[in-house]
């Protein structure tokens, strides 16, 4: 036993001797490595932090990249205590990229190598980024504009807008990525604002993507004034049921029935075909030209007798002098599919196209009603206009 173990010593002080002969007969001391190493992604950058805690000797700090064949050499004037070091790759292509880091000391002792991996990104990534969906602008009873979003990316971090003020100033906001939706206070009528969707890869990123602008101009409207409306007579147009109750000018006079099986108003538009299988028609003048947002009309049958459940809407801008439908412009078809107590109650709701000319004339074309005839009847008919 004994020879045994002074077997084991002598071979031990032999592989000592033999590592003290590589490094000349001194003992090698290992720098520290570094500590916390992060990798900060960019824009067609990227940069590299670390940490030396303890080791007062370290003077520099080596980044090898590319299998070595790439590196970069950082001096290091050691300060005392903990001492945060960092090294900005710029530019650096979009990729991945692997990285080594070791740490050398006045004796020119390395540090064990450290490894972390790391990407830039660049414009195949921003070629992926979409801007945020925009549901609906609508103009506020204080005429400012309320915006409403869709849900916003995960990587979004926000929006940036900018518009223009009663004051004629240019304001900018940051709306919150989880805001759904924004108002924008003493918004310029007539004015334009823009937008664009902000983007982090990485919640380290030391760069914000951004998406191109978006240009939107809110069209502030108002209900037409019916003060201003007046029926018209024209070859084609079908005759009412006799009596005030069936009038055209019942289509504008404010009054509909706001409860389900509610026939007490009897004040309504009511065409009187002889054929039952034209299409009746109803003409008649607004009173001015102007750009329509949109429409409504409330119903007095309750999806019975002459209740419309398939009718365009026609309109023009010059005066028509006789019943042809030449010079008409289609703006709107309704077709209905929803039968429920709900939807009569709301009426018949539809948007014009916003790139629609200034009309004054408008006729309605029914085609077909819930007595499978073409005879027309409504309690309302409003109107509201761009301005």
């Amino acid at each position: 036993m004994l020879i045994c173990g002074l077997a084991l010593l002598c071979l031990a002080c032999s592989k000592m001797d033999e590592f003290k002969d590589l490094v000349g007969g001194k003992e090698l001391i290992y720098a520290a490595k570094g500590d916390t190493i992060k990798v900060l992604p960019g824009a067609d950058r990227l940069k590299l932090t670390w940490m030396i805690i303890t080791d007062p000797n370290i003077t520099k700090t080596v980044i090898y990249m590319n299998n070595r064949k790439d590196s970069v050499v950082i001096p290091v004037n050691r300060t005392a205590g903990l001492q945060k070091l960092e090294y900005l790759f710029d530019p650096l292509p979009e990729g991945n990229y692997n990285f080594e880091l070791i740490n050398y000391n006045s004796l020119g002792s390395p540090s064990v190598p450290q490894y972390i991996t790391g990407r830039s990104y660049g414009e195949k990534y921003r070629a992926t980024l979409l801007n945020r969906v925009l549901l609906n602008q609508e103009i506020q009873t204080n005429e400012s504009v309320q915006l409403k979003w869709g849900k916003s990316d995960v990587q979004s971090c926000g929006v940036d807008l900018e518009y223009t003020n009663l004051e004629n100033k240019l304001v900018k906001v940051r709306i919150a990525a989880d805001a759904e939706q924004y108002n924008l206070p003493q918004y310029k009528k007539g004015s334009s604002y823009r937008y664009q969707t902000l983007f982090l890869p990485d919640s380290l990123c030391i760069d914000t993507f951004r998406t191109d602008w978006i240009e939107r101009k809110p069209l502030f409207e108002k209900p037409m004034d019916k003060a201003l409306f007046k029926a018209m007579s024209l070859p084609g147009d079908a005759p009412m049921v006799p009596g005030d109750n069936y009038r055209i000018e019942n289509a504008w006079d404010g009054v509909w029935a706001t409860q389900w099986g509610d026939y007490g108003n009897w004040r309504s538009l009511s065409s009187d075909l002889r054929s039952k299988t034209v299409p009746a028609r109803a003409t008649f003048d607004m009173g001015e030209a102007v750009q329509l947002s949109r429409y409504r009309i409330n119903h007095y049958w309750q999806l019975e007798n002459r209740m419309m459940k398939r009718y365009e809407i026609y309109g023009r801008a010059d005066k028509p002098i006789d019943g042809d439908m030449a010079g008409w412009t289609k703006l709107y078809s309704f077709t209905r599919t929803d039968e429920s107590q709900a939807a009569w109650l709301a009426g018949d709701n539809g948007s014009f196209d916003t790139a629609l000319s200034k009309v004054r004339y408008i006729r309605v074309v029914c085609y077909e009603n819930y007595l499978n005839e073409t005879d027309m009847g409504f309690a309302e008919i409003t109107f509201w206009k761009y301005y």
